[in-house]
């Protein structure tokens, strides 16, 4: 972020130049990168951490430790042209803000082409002796830079070249002080053994270096392979030596198929929950090995767009109703459908709900909650709807999805709106006979009075039954 930011201020302090434009900053951008004189933002030396800058970039900072590498002729000092701004593309010296300290060539007093022959050649050297300064300075910079220890280094072979390089003259300078310490080596790896100073070699110790690897590389590493592969020999002897008798064997299979049965046993065996969604009691009854898995290891259930337009849907008769629900949440919502085609929003839902008989009725409670216990198990009843009728009353399940298809769709379907019917009943203390059950799926405008609504003893036996099949 630090070098981001720099670069950021660098854009600005472009931008607020005269007349600025993209094309001249992108020409700015590459010019001033071919120059290198960017300048990045100090950051603080951490430990353990090597930062690796050029010298132009480490002005006014300070580490511990400086290394400062390849200090031969023609990289460091790198002076590599000496035409100066007669190169093609180079701004003329005399146009620079920095005129005053450049060399200059005037060629207008010249009487003939060796006079301007001269002149040229003069100004070559002067250019020379210009770029070698800036260069001295530069590595000025670079060798202030330690608190403690500076290292310098160069190479005077390089890959695939028939000459060596000569050793930087800085370097040179830097050796004869009385502190220098120096060490020359023909390769990294001899560095425990010094050669001679600057030693003749007649062939490149980087040709004679080996190139050639296998491919893919060892992810482990040779030497961790090979202890790899002999500890895997290890363990097989030792395997052989103590291979299992067929005794052993046998009472190996004994314990794997004891196993087995004891898992085909458990498959009926679950911890019942205390309380239960009377939306889940027809699982129970329909499903019981795929209910009692699903308790034994809960598994989240996959959302569905439906379920939250369901939801939206209760939320809103709630509030037009202008009833508080008793309830923590809304009940389970069904998804007979999961083809979006068929789905409706709940825009839609709402217009059709008031054209509705419902619309118009005065309900005696709205997403009322009542609990109802079986055989030690309570079932949680969130009944959508209840309606006082001429009769009784009217137990109303609003359905935003598919209506059943099938008898046995529609049995299940009543199983719930039985156990509603039982819990009003409880609670309230009116006979089940004064109590009328509904389903009514808005999406479709359709309403559904099932014609077999299981009896409270009926129910009570259909729990009975299922307890015997689990095994708590």
């Amino acid at each position: 972020m630090a070098n981001l930011n720099s670069f950021a201020n660098l854009v600005i302090g472009y931008s607020e130049g005269s007349s600025p434009t993209l094309g001249g900053f992108l020409e700015w951008l590459e010019y001033a990168d071919e120059k290198e004189r960017f300048e990045s933002p100090p950051v603080s030396a951490r430990a353990g951490v090597v930062q690796i800058i050029t010298a132009h970039t480490a002005k006014g900072l300070e580490w511990d430790l400086v290394v400062v590498p390849r200090l031969v002729e023609g990289t460091f000092p790198g002076v590599k042209s000496t035409q100066g701004w007669l190169s093609a593309g180079e701004l003329p010296f005399p146009l620079r803000g920095d005129a005053n300290s450049l060399p200059i060539i005037e060629l207008g007093s010249c009487e003939g082409q060796s006079d301007a022959s001269k002149k040229l050649a003069e100004f070559k050297e002067n250019q020379r002796e210009y770029l070698l300064r800036e260069e001295r300075r530069l590595a000025y910079v670079a060798f202030t830079r330690p608190r403690r220890k500076l290292l310098l280094t160069g190479s005077r072979w390089k890959p695939n070249v028939a000459k060596p390089s000569e050793p930087s003259a800085f370097l040179l300078e830097a050796a004869r002080l009385e502190d220098a310490r120096i060490l020359v080596v023909d390769r990294v790896e001899d560095a425990l053994n010094p050669l001679p100073l600057y030693p003749e070699l007649e062939e490149n110790p980087a040709d004679l270096t080996s190139l050639v690897e296998v491919w893919p590389l060892e992810p482990l590493g040779v030497q961790h392979r090979l202890k790899a592969a002999e500890s895997k020999t290890s363990v097989e002897l030792a395997i052989a030596d103590r291979a299992p008798s067929r005794t052993q064997i046998d009472e190996k299979i004994d314990l794997l198929l004891a196993e087995r049965e004891e898992l085909k046993k458990r498959s009926t065996q679950v911890k019942m929950p205390v309380r239960i969604p009377a939306s889940r009691f027809k699982e129970f009854i329909y499903d019981l090995p795929k209910i009692v898995e699903m308790y034994r290891r809960p598994m989240p259930e996959r959302p569905y767009k439906q379920t939250m337009a369901g939801t939206l849907f209760h939320a809103w008769v709630e509030q037009r109703f202008g009833f508080l629900s008793n309830a923590e949440d809304l009940d389970a919502i069904e998804i007979e459908a999961e083809d979006e085609s068929t789905q409706k929003s709940v825009e839609e839902l709402r217009e059709i709900f008031e054209k509705s008989r419902f619309s118009k009725m005065t309900p005696h409670s709205i997403e009322s909650e009542i609990q109802v216990t079986i055989k030690g198990n309570t079932f949680i009843c969130k009944l959508d709807a209840v309606f006082k009728t001429e009769t009784g009353y009217e137990i109303v399940d609003w359905k935003t999805g598919a209506p059943p298809v099938g008898q046995k769709e529609l049995a299940e379907r009543a199983l719930q709106l039985a156990l509603y019917r039982m819990a009003f009943s409880r609670l309230h203390r009116v006979e089940a006979s004064e109590i009328e059950v509904c389903l009514y799926y808005v999406g479709d405008d359709l309403e559904i009075k099932p014609e077999q609504v299981p009896s409270e003893k009926e129910l009570i036996d259909l729990w009975e039954s299922v307890l015997e099949n689990v095994v708590d």
